[in-house]
Formats: C-alpha cells, sequence, structure tokens
C-alpha cells in the first residue's frame, strides 16, 4: 500500500518499492532457495538505482531552477542512503561474527 499525493517525493518512492520488485523477481530466477536470499544493503541497490532512474526523467522536463533543487535534494538523500546501507551492512556483519562465535 502506498499513499500518494502527486509529489516527486511520492514518485521517487512508487520507484524504489518498484526496483525491490524487479530485483526480487530477477534474483528468484534460476537460483536454489538458499541462494536467492539477500541482506537489506543489497537490495537497496536495485531501489536505488530506479529512483535514480525515475529522477532522470523528471529532471528531463523541469526548468533549470527545478533541475537544481532536484540533484540538491538528489544528492542529500544519496548520502544519507549510503550512510544508512553502510550501517545496516555493519550490523548484519556484527550479527553474522556473533553468530558464528556460539
Amino acid at each position: 500500500m502506498l499513499n500518494y499525493s502527486n509529489t516527486i517525493s511520492d514518485i521517487k518512492t512508487l520507484a524504489h518499492e518498484v526496483g525491490h520488485g524487479i530485483h526480487s523477481e530477477l534474483s528468484q530466477q534460476n537460483q536454489n532457495s538458499l541462494q536467492y536470499r539477500y541482506g537489506m544493503a543489497v537490495a537497496e541497490v536495485a531501489s536505488t538505482f530506479m529512483e535514480d532512474f525515475a529522477l532522470e526523467e523528471i529532471i528531463r522536463n523541469a526548468s533549470e531552477e527545478e533541475q537544481l533543487t532536484l540533484l540538491i535534494d538528489s544528492i542529500s538523500t544519496d548520502i544519507s542512503t549510503i550512510h544508512r546501507q553502510s550501517a545496516c551492512y555493519l550490523f548484519e556483519l556484527d550479527i553474522h561474527k556473533e553468530y558464528r562465535k556460539t
């Protein structure tokens, strides 16, 4: 379920979720049940790629001022995403290390 109010953020959210769906479907092809699972950091690669793809299309039809605003927002979002996914990866790594100790 997705609340949609016709904003750029809504379009990026929809694109993000579509990226997850495409990644999940493609990752299951030609894989056995032990191989098609993936961590959160990997899952975000396809979804952020799809967001960027949608943003490129939006920017193509925007004024110069809107383009600048969209690009600045995109850089800020990318920095947050990289930071969050790095933290998630390190968290997953720590969990695996602790599990293997037992």
